[in-house]
């Protein structure tokens, strides 16, 4: 199953949470880490947002579709998303491996 997610870095909400600032992903994407376990592929998907009732604890899925489509190239991952304007390089691991974030706009 492949997910993308999107995240407002400026709301990062829940104190117990270790949030990451723009300075921190500034900083971690300028050490230009590997990027294990993503595939190139293209899917079709469901766009999901978070819940706000209760805020931010599940996902609330809206049954609009959308697409995703990973281009893998010279160790960079660009994706395309069909509700993003622009691609978005994955440059910033937010785990061991398979998921990533890029900065879009």
């Amino acid at each position: 199953m492949l997910t993308i997610g999107a995240t407002a870095l400026s709301s990062c909400l829940d104190p117990g949470f270790d949030c990451l600032t723009l300075d921190d992903y500034d900083r971690t994407a300028a050490s230009k880490l590997e990027l294990v376990g993503v595939i190139e592929r293209s899917s079709d998907g469901e766009i999901v947002t978070e819940n706000q009732s209760p805020c931010m604890k599940a996902s609330l899925f809206t049954s609009e579709s959308c697409t995703v489509k990973v281009n893998v190239r010279d160790g960079s991952a660009i994706v395309e998303v069909s509700f993003f304007d622009v691609p978005v390089e994955l440059k910033v691991p937010m785990s061991e491996r398979d998921f990533y974030m890029g900065l879009v706009d």
